[in-house]
């Protein structure tokens, strides 16, 4: 029989009051038949049953995540716990342990995103005898954890579905993120967030113009100041690869084309012009490369 941590202060939670009793029940119900993963096939005819009640998926649902995502319904059409893993085991899941790395593994079988555990739990491997990969078949991302490397965490503020999809455009754009990406990415949205923006609202306009990374918004107006502006930075950015423009126009016809494909893999005029003049020069430079 397996034995769990119970919190005795939910009966003091306003969430929990106010479900119906049945659901009260439910709640007891999915979190003592979920497995150590706390990853639950929805069985409502057995509850039912069992309880004489009467609950539906969809009721469940929308009761149990009223205030908060407290269930998360995958992909497979199981729901997992949100927060029971760091509830049970605490932040960190060590894969030395033969009971967090099956824990591992039920989350990967079941495709569950770490960033739909709250709160979020690091996945740390130390392994001092590398034989013991020759025991297990594991992935290159085990074999990262292996090495000290700590898995990615989606800061809560940020909803992993709105971030998943700033992957896809990467990559649909051909350029995939590396952990340093999303790192930076991130960093310069905590910036932006600051300052009083929405990361939602970063990411979501980043993914309609597929840019790279998020901008500071600016007013939609484009004054003849700022196009000067942009030009200026052009002009200084060509110069530092050793070209001395007066305009484009007067550029080689193989240079300006260069250029043209430079200014379009940075995501257009409007994104280069929203970037500060370290990223622009840095970004030009690497883009000026690819643009061959």
């Amino acid at each position: 029989m397996a034995k769990r941590f119970h919190d005795t202060g939910i009966w003091g939670e306003d969430w929990f009051i106010a479900l119906p009793k049945d659901y009260r029940m439910l709640w007891f119900f999915i979190k003592d038949n979920c497995d150590h993963a706390g990853i639950w096939r929805p069985n409502f005819a057995t509850f039912n049953k069992l309880f004489d009640a009467e609950t539906d998926i969809e009721t469940a649902l929308k009761l149990l995540n009223s205030d908060k995502e407290r269930i998360v319904v995958l992909k497979n059409g199981r729901w997992l716990l949100a927060q029971f893993i760091p509830f049970q085991y605490g932040n960190t899941l060590n894969l030395n342990s033969k009971t967090h790395f099956s824990i591992y593994q039920l989350l990967n079988s079941n495709e569950v995103l770490f960033t739909s555990l709250r709160p979020q739990v690091e996945v740390i491997q130390r392994v001092k005898d590398k034989d013991k990969d020759k025991d297990i078949n594991i992935n290159k991302e085990e074999k990262d954890l292996r090495e000290n490397r700590k898995v990615f965490l989606l800061p809560d503020f940020i909803k992993p579905e709105t971030w998943a999809d700033f992957e896809d455009m990467r990559k649909k754009i051909k350029k995939p993120m590396t952990d340093k990406a999303r790192e930076l990415v991130i960093a310069r949205i905590l910036k932006l967030v600051a300052k009083g923006h929405k990361a939602e609202d970063l990411l979501l306009e980043s993914i309609e113009r597929s840019w790279q990374t998020v901008y500071e918004p600016k007013d939609n107006n484009t004054t003849a100041t700022d196009a000067t502006s942009v030009f200026e930075r052009v002009v200084k950015c060509l110069q530092r690869q050793g070209y001395k423009p007066g305009s484009l126009d007067k550029l080689p016809d193989d240079i300006r084309e260069r250029a043209k494909k430079t200014m379009s893999l940075m995501g257009g005029i409007e994104a280069f012009g929203r970037m500060d003049e370290k990223d622009c020069k840095f970004s030009f430079f690497r883009a000026w490369k690819d643009a061959r």
